[in-house]
């Protein structure tokens, strides 16, 4: 089991019966991403490369800021979206294992974290201290989240992909990463779940919960 689940909440109990953990509603939404990218043209590869960054869209929620709002109150030094920018943006062996180049790189990452309406406009300068300030907990546990959701699309790749391809890709990857939080956000299709389950089982259930959700939310064509 992820000893890190239970550390990091994603939603509040308010109004549901437990905190859902941010590593679960993150695979939620990377659930109902893929579920939306059956019905494009692109290679599996690539469809797995583009759910899994959709996937990472919450990490800035691997935090103490978030996690201290969650269950407290308290005010947000940095947002959760800003910070996952901050997280990605020096997860460079990440990148290089996804074959993208620098510019690729960010500018996909801006794609996804921006999901609360725009871009972060945070300067990269300030990255690593953001990332330090997240906490010892969220700086040991950041690189076993990455590596543990990249093993659940290990065929994911970026190879080939150019700057300008992926700077038209990133308006419409932004406009998916929206629709699939949107989607896996709501709670009767996508329920609290308490720590219980591994990475790999809790993602089969995310996806079943998913096909339904995307039927219901009338978009499967």
């Amino acid at each position: 089991m992820n000893e890190y689940l239970e550390r990091w909440p994603g939603k509040s109990a308010k109004g549901r019966s437990s905190e859902h953990p941010a590593v679960y509603h993150m695979l939620d939404v990377a659930a109902v991403s893929e579920r939306l990218l059956i019905q494009t043209s692109y290679s599996a590869s690539f469809k797995a490369a583009l759910t899994m960054l959709i996937a990472f869209h919450d990490l800035g929620k691997i935090g103490e800021g978030f996690r201290n709002m969650i269950r407290t109150g308290a005010v947000q030094p940095l947002r959760h979206w800003e910070l996952t920018e901050a997280w990605l943006s020096g997860a460079t062996w990440l990148r290089d294992r996804l074959g993208a180049n620098p510019h690729v790189w960010r500018t996909l990452i801006a794609a996804v974290a921006g999901h609360h309406g725009r871009p972060s406009t945070r300067d990269e300068r300030y990255f690593p201290n953001d990332r330090g300030a997240a906490g010892v907990d969220a700086v040991r546990d950041i690189p076993l989240i990455l590596d543990d959701i990249l093993a659940l699309w290990p065929e994911a790749s970026l190879v080939g992909l150019s700057r300008s391809e992926a700077r038209q890709l990133s308006w419409w990857l932004s406009g998916l990463t929206v629709a699939s939080d949107w989607v896996g956000s709501h709670p009767e299709w996508f329920p609290s779940v308490t720590r219980s389950m591994d990475l790999r089982r809790y993602l089969e259930q995310a996806r079943g919960r998913a096909a339904t959700a995307v039927a219901a939310a009338g978009l499967q064509v």
